[in-house]
């Protein structure tokens, strides 16, 4: 669980958040990895769990063992002749490729920015995530929203973690994580009034509509290779803004999370969201 103060870690970059406090809640209710990752990160001999002030529990690379070391080439050397043999004396597991998939039930109001599509909020990740990684600092979106009686800009903040191999595992994530924030996003049109003059007789009424929408805050994905090693992945979050919780009801991740990552197009060397992905399976909603 996180409160004020998490948001105040990043306070040197919060300048540009001039929000309109109507609009605004700030009760977290936590964004850490999924006790299914946490347990396959454990088991892993490159995975190590951490407590982060910001994301809770979480996981990544061992010293030493992440993309680019030496002892990640052996773990994707061996992940491939796991994958192609038939022998049966094979030291390391024959599952396969497996994916976790993990939102949020928490949901909040994108506004006219949204979560999904290539002007959502969650496809900044494109700016914040780089060849091997993201950055660390937030980045600022801004969004519009409605009261009863007028419409307001506010800046939205996007935070990233994620440690993966190089730029086509970085589009296939990013793509996933935004897949998952299309998947039954709840947008309507919000329509406001005023009267000018102060209310007085003879002020004309005002007018406007702006489409908000609603999607779990919080995306996560991370991938294991079929030897058990940790495979990288990324997690998405957003600055909360108007909470509400319940979300499991339409975005049912647990449910969903095969069709939507299997859907997801390939990059570079990797053919397809499915063939990376592997058997995958969706946690938290």
């Amino acid at each position: 669980m996180h409160h004020l103060t998490t948001i105040a870690l990043f306070a040197s970059l919060s300048n540009a958040l001039a929000v309109n406090k109507e609009a605004t809640t700030t009760i977290s209710h936590g964004r850490q990895t999924s006790q299914e990752s946490l347990d396959r990160c454990e088991a892993a001999a490159n995975c190590e769990i951490y407590d982060d002030d910001f994301w809770g529990k979480a996981i990544r690379f061992k010293e030493g063992m992440g993309p680019g070391t030496e002892a990640h080439k052996l773990m994707k050397a061996r992940s491939a002749v796991q994958r192609d043999s038939t022998e049966e004396d094979l030291v390391y597991k024959r599952d396969g490729a497996h994916s976790i998939a993990t939102t949020s039930d928490t949901s909040i109001n994108f506004g006219s920015t949204g979560a999904s599509g290539t002007y959502g909020l969650f496809h900044k990740l494109y700016d914040v995530c780089h060849e091997g990684g993201c950055e660390s600092n937030p980045i600022y979106l801004s969004s519009t929203y409605a009261s009863d009686t007028s419409e307001y800009q506010q800046d939205l903040a996007l935070y990233a973690r994620g440690s993966y191999d190089g730029w086509d595992q970085r589009t296939v994530f990013i793509e996933a994580i935004k897949a998952v924030a299309g998947t039954n996003e709840q947008c309507e049109d919000k329509t406001w009034y005023a009267v000018t003059g102060g209310g007085q007789v003879g002020g004309a009424v005002i007018d406007g509509t702006v489409r908000e929408c609603r999607q779990t805050y919080y995306i996560q994905v991370d991938r294991w290779e079929s030897d058990g090693g940790y495979g990288g992945g990324i997690s998405a979050t957003a600055q909360e803004v108007q909470n509400e919780n319940g979300w499991c009801q339409f975005l049912n991740i647990v449910s969903q999370a095969a069709s939507i990552l299997g859907a997801v197009p390939g990059s570079g060397y990797i053919s397809s969201g499915a063939d990376f992905f592997g058997a995958i399976t969706g946690s938290g909603c």
